[in-house]
């Protein structure tokens, strides 16, 4: 990771366009965190509306009591929700045969 004077922080994968089309943001979530609700599939950084394909926060998950979704366990050496290596990223969601859409922040 590096500072937020413009450069690369990291990498994440996220899930396609065919997956948010089967599940799509509930319409109470898009009218209260979207400034264009009627958008089905929202690309965006934050990963509640546009959804990550790794558990970044484990602990938080148990901290609530739920069940985990099914997330791809990450590397010990991703920071702040994105992963530090392209590389590897890629591998893992090979070795989980998870296609996805790869971002750069």
């Amino acid at each position: 990771m590096t500072d937020p004077a413009g450069r690369l922080l990291g990498f994440d994968a996220r899930e396609t366009l065919e997956d948010c089309a089967r599940e799509p943001l509930p319409g109470d979530v898009r009218n209260q965190f979207l400034l264009r609700p009627e958008i089905q599939c929202p690309l965006s950084i934050d990963p509640h509306i546009w959804p990550t394909y790794f558990l970044y926060y484990p602990k938080g998950w148990d901290f609530l009591g739920r069940p985990r979704p099914p997330l791809i366990d990450v590397d010990p050496d991703c920071g702040g929700g994105l992963w530090l290596s392209l590389e590897r990223m890629k591998r893992r969601l090979t070795e989980h045969s998870r296609p996805a859409v790869l971002l750069a922040v």
